[in-house]
């Protein structure tokens, strides 16, 4: 599992200084989020990885805000109407499969919750009542990508050129330069 001294070393020094009260966002939203995420946001602010993934932050308001901002990207994701492919990937063995499975939006029980966007993606959650049992789904207009392991573990993978989602750009992120990090520390 990928932890916090993963991103420290790649992302840099956080600009991060106002606590996050997740008891209200538990309490706004009727989710608890999965404590590597957690963790994560309590070290940075709203991230934009390359200009082209912003993870999305309780604290922030509008484009780059979780609380604020996610009926309107389930609703662009709900826009792209049914996938036509759903693939799910499993890190521990590198197998990809094609399913029939379509997944509901939260708030439905297991439903999908957005996390970040893309110009072209939202990347979402999908919810189980266990928040270490969430997965990564990656929805765009024709297939849904399902990566079967949790935030931090699908960024570390990506990122480090691991793994490429192929619903991402084919040139993101390019492996012959560093990721470059852009935080957004105000609203």
């Amino acid at each position: 599992m990928a932890d916090l001294a993963w991103f420290r070393e790649r992302f840099g020094p956080s600009e991060r200084a106002e606590p996050i009260d997740w008891d209200d966002v538990h309490r706004r939203l009727g989710l608890e989020f999965p404590a590597p995420y957690r963790e994560l946001m309590d070290a940075y602010p709203s991230l934009w990885i390359d200009e082209y993934l912003m993870l999305l932050h309780p604290l922030r308001p509008a484009a780059r805000g979780l609380v604020e901002n996610w009926e309107f990207l389930l609703q662009e994701q709900a826009r792209f109407g049914g996938p036509r492919r759903v693939e799910e990937f499993d890190p521990a063995t590198g197998e990809t499969r094609v399913t029939d499975r379509r997944y509901p939006c939260y708030p439905e029980p297991g439903g999908l919750f957005p996390w970040g966007r893309t110009e072209y993606q939202v990347l979402c959650w999908l919810t189980d009542p266990d928040p270490d049992k969430w997965t990564v789904v990656v929805c765009d207009y024709v297939a849904h990508w399902r990566y079967m392991g949790g935030v931090t573990d699908f960024l570390a993978d990506v990122l480090s050129h691991r793994l490429r989602c192929p619903l991402f750009a084919r040139d993101w992120p390019d492996p012959s330069r560093p990721f470059e990090i852009a935080q957004f520390p105000e609203g």
